[in-house]
């Protein structure tokens, strides 16, 4: 990824500088404008399970600090940054009362919607951690979660056991969410007292390890006192918990990381559509009669291998990026398979421009390009839904327009 140095501007605040570039095509401005959104909102971190299955005391100890204690049945919970430490209560008819000071120093009695804690810590700077309670009938239960997994980006299940009634629920989310989620075992220390805990890890752990990213056994409840002196006391070591908690940012991590490279060869992108306005796609085999001529046609030194080989990988590209499209037109559940296809179409190019050696200046620009959307489709791969998939196959579209633009060429040849 390319660094940058503390002096530079923001990401965000060049890729917006660069959208305000003329000659911008409206399908790309769209695109980086969800990417540069995609940037300013911070990562949304849902704990959600079973009334009572202890994710106040999970929330308060991935915060290190106890902020929300054991309240009475609250809805949801969110947590986000803000100047100040303040609780906001809403009430079922949207009045909203703001109180300075943490949830745990309250005790709300009166039935509310939601309430939002806002806390300054560095831990919610970039993230969003709200809590939501599953429960009700079979049809509620299967609504909140389906809201939960639409909302969030890394979903973290609380259960003492995960019975077979919460993995029927769970098995409903779609798989690309369950590739960010995490289970966590809290009211651990009462299994533990209860020495079941290596029983019930032998009957969840053949379900969730197909489920989510690991399983956690959390003493929460325990955690939270035992970091007041130091995150090496025993609670905190023999649990799951400090595992949970560094696998948990090194996932937020991981998606920032690619967030920002998507960011960055989306800025290429738009330097090149601000640089080039207009230019035309050319058909990879040849082009009709009424096209007007390609800038390389005049110039009888851009014929034999490198436009042989060029125009291979471009009808390479073409059957493939049709492919795509015909997919994409309806991406669940297909959009794994959509992003898995793209990356070999890049891969494809690939082996085919290596093939023909180094030789020619085209080629060698024509790889180089192809390089970096290989690059930015294995990143895609993390992501793993459905905008991931629409934006693989947008690259393979961009890489044609790329890949045929001869200004781009010269430029590259140099």
């Amino acid at each position: 990824m390319t660094q940058v140095h503390s002096h530079s501007p923001p990401l965000d605040v060049t890729l917006e500088q660069a959208l305000q570039a003329p000659g911008i095509p409206q399908e790309l401005d769209a695109r980086a404008r969800r990417v540069l959104e995609r940037l300013r909102t911070p990562v949304r971190v849902v704990v959600l399970g079973p009334e009572r299955s202890g994710k106040s005391a999970l929330i308060d100890m991935l915060l290190e600090q106890t902020i929300l204690g054991q309240q009475p049945k609250i809805p949801i919970i969110e947590l986000c940054f803000g100047d100040t430490a303040t609780v906001g209560v809403e009430d079922h008819d949207g009045r909203i009362t703001t109180l300075p000071g943490h949830l745990v120093d309250f005790d709300i009695t009166r039935d509310i919607l939601s309430v939002q804690q806002q806390l300054p810590l560095e831990f919610l700077r970039d993230q969003t951690v709200t809590e939501i309670t599953v429960d009700g009938s079979a049809t509620q239960k299967q609504a909140i979660l389906r809201y939960a997994a639409d909302y969030a980006d890394v979903l973290i299940w609380c259960s003492s056991t995960f019975n077979p009634a919460e993995q029927a629920l769970w098995a409903q989310v779609p798989d690309a969410r369950k590739d960010n989620s995490f289970l966590a075992l809290t009211l651990a220390d009462q299994t533990v007292n209860q020495a079941a805990l290596p029983k019930v890890l032998e009957r969840v752990a053949p379900v969730a390890q197909h489920e989510f990213l690991g399983i956690y056994p959390v003493s929460a409840l325990q955690e939270v006192p035992a970091q007041g002196a130091t995150h090496e006391t025993g609670l905190w070591r023999s649990s799951g918990g400090q595992q949970l908690r560094a696998d948990l940012l090194q996932q937020l991590r991981t998606g920032r990381m690619a967030d920002a490279d998507h960011a960055e060869w989306m800025l290429r992108q738009l330097t090149l559509a601000a640089s080039v306005p207009g230019t035309a796609l050319r058909a990879p085999a040849g082009r009709a009669a009424d096209d007007p001529p390609s800038a390389t046609e005049d110039k009888p030194e851009a014929k034999g291998q490198g436009d042989t080989v060029l125009n291979r990988a471009l009808s390479q590209l073409q059957s493939r990026a049709q492919d795509m499209l015909a997919e994409a037109g309806d991406l669940d559940p297909q959009s794994e398979a959509v992003l898995a296809q793209c990356l070999e179409a890049a891969r494809e190019m690939t082996s085919t421009l290596m093939a023909a050696g180094g030789t020619c200046p085209e080629l060698n620009a024509a790889q180089e390009v192809v390089e970096e959307g290989e690059e930015m489709l294995m990143l895609l791969q993390l992501e793993q839904n459905d905008e991931a998939a629409l934006d693989a196959v947008t690259v393979l579209l961009q890489l044609k327009k790329e890949m045929t633009q001869p200004p781009l060429m010269s430029e590259r040849a140099e």
